[in-house]
């Protein structure tokens, strides 16, 4: 009876293991972006890849590539005027925080590296 009662409790934690499956799967984004007007599309199954692919955006502009990308798995301002919202700063980390935030938000985000200034400006537009 006793290995009877330690198969079913076995049996009850291998039940919980496919929800956490689920709550990952929340994080899949197709993302459609351009790379000097070449247009693409990839599926980031993380966070994780989100900020490599982030990162590799930077990387991009910082060699003087034309970037832009917008995350078709977030909800779109159905604002009926354009609204565009720039960010400049020389932290990566934080051109990174900022491109994610508004592109989970829906918009279309431009990175340019300023060589003069050494930054990023992050353009976003909905």
């Amino acid at each position: 009876m006793l290995l009877g009662t330690l198969a079913v409790s076995c049996q009850k934690e291998n039940m919980v293991e496919p929800n956490a499956t689920e709550a990952q799967a929340c994080t899949v984004r197709a993302v459609s972006y351009t790379i000097d007007g070449v247009e693409h599309l990839a599926v980031l199954h993380s966070d994780e890849e989100w900020d490599a692919f982030l990162s590799w955006m930077l990387a991009l502009s910082k060699e003087g590539r034309e970037v832009s990308y917008r995350n078709l798995s977030a909800t779109i301002s159905t604002t009926q005027s354009k609204e565009v919202i720039t960010y400049t700063t020389t932290s990566e980390e934080d051109a990174i925080a900022w491109g994610k935030k508004m592109g989970d938000a829906g918009y279309e985000v431009t990175i340019v590296f300023d060589s003069d200034l050494k930054a990023w400006v992050c353009i976003a537009t909905n």
